[in-house]
């Protein structure tokens, strides 16, 4: 049986393999080998095809029933006594048309009954806009490794969740990990967006971080901050800060930076930041159901 008769024999046969996928992570699949030959194994002919496909697993995503999180503005969509911008769907009045309005606002029907231009006024809102930054080298011992991996997993599950929550409220989100990610070897590095695939980009960012760092933690958020909108809070997932870290926390919140620092495990540290800056500590799973910041500064 030659190599182009073996595969066409193989294109009539299929089946169905059913996947268990209880870890977190991004696999391959293939290259496939192809096996065939008559029924007494006498002449078997083998076939590989180059053909690579991939699984994603995401992370496992907890419950929250509340989350406390320090911004310029209540969580959600709220009304702001300024127009930080213009929601389209929310029409309170109209108003005379002025040069620099959107042609696509104009209130034909007011305009009629006026005769002059007249255009829509929108409800001003904000909507809170989150950074979730994952430290990874922060879950590493002196000697490079994790130190436990299943702090490390429930740290990711961490960022999994307060996305999931604060998408659900519409709020902007992103999300910025100093990981080597599985498929691209380079950092996530989601701006906040609550566009209708931010959590499904976020939720693939997750399952592909692994416990490689790119760069140190520190030097990795002094680059990506400067991107962010004003007015983002930013939540710091960690197990153990350093003391550069600390020392650059606190400066972020002298500047006015909203932070909230949410701390795995039993990790030490930080102690002296937690009269100024919200913090949590999420031992297991279950402390996610309800997150209340420890102390608040």
């Amino acid at each position: 049986m030659s190599k182009s008769a073996a595969l066409l024999w193989y294109t009539g046969v299929s089946w169905k393999q059913r996947l268990f996928c209880n870890k977190r992570g991004y696999y391959q699949l293939g290259p496939i080998t192809l096996t065939a030959g008559d029924i007494f194994g006498f002449y078997p002919r083998l076939v590989t095809e180059p053909i690579i496909d991939h699984v994603i697993v995401y992370p496992r995503i907890y419950p929250i029933d509340h989350l406390e999180i320090p911004s310029l503005h209540p969580l959600g969509e709220t009304t702001a006594e300024w127009r930080i911008f213009e929601d389209p769907i929310r029409v309170i009045g109209v108003r005379d048309y002025n040069p620099r309005d959107s042609r696509r606002h104009i209130h034909w029907k007011a305009t009629a009954r006026r005769q002059e231009l007249q255009v829509k006024v929108f409800e001003p809102t904000t909507t809170l806009k989150v950074a979730i930054f994952l430290a990874v080298d922060s879950f590493k011992n002196e000697q490079g490794e994790v130190q436990s991996e299943e702090d490390f997993e429930l740290g990711i599950s961490t960022a999994a969740s307060i996305a999931n929550y604060l998408t659900d409220r519409r709020s902007a989100v992103g999300l910025f990990a100093n990981s080597c990610l599985a498929d691209s070897g380079q950092p996530a590095t989601l701006l906040p967006a609550s566009s209708t695939g931010q959590l499904v980009d976020i939720l693939e960012a997750l399952a592909k971080v692994t416990s490689l760092p790119s760069s140190p933690f520190e030097e990795f958020l002094q680059a990506e901050r400067a991107a962010l909108p004003w007015g983002t809070t930013l939540i710091f997932i960690l197990y153990r800060p350093s003391q550069y870290l600390t020392d650059l926390l606190l400066s972020l919140k002298e500047n006015g930076h909203k932070l909230l620092v949410v701390q795995i495990g039993d990790g030490i540290g930080g102690s002296e930041m937690r009269g100024e800056i919200a913090w949590q500590r999420v031992r297991q799973p279950g402390d996610l159901t309800r997150t209340d910041t420890e102390e608040t500064g």
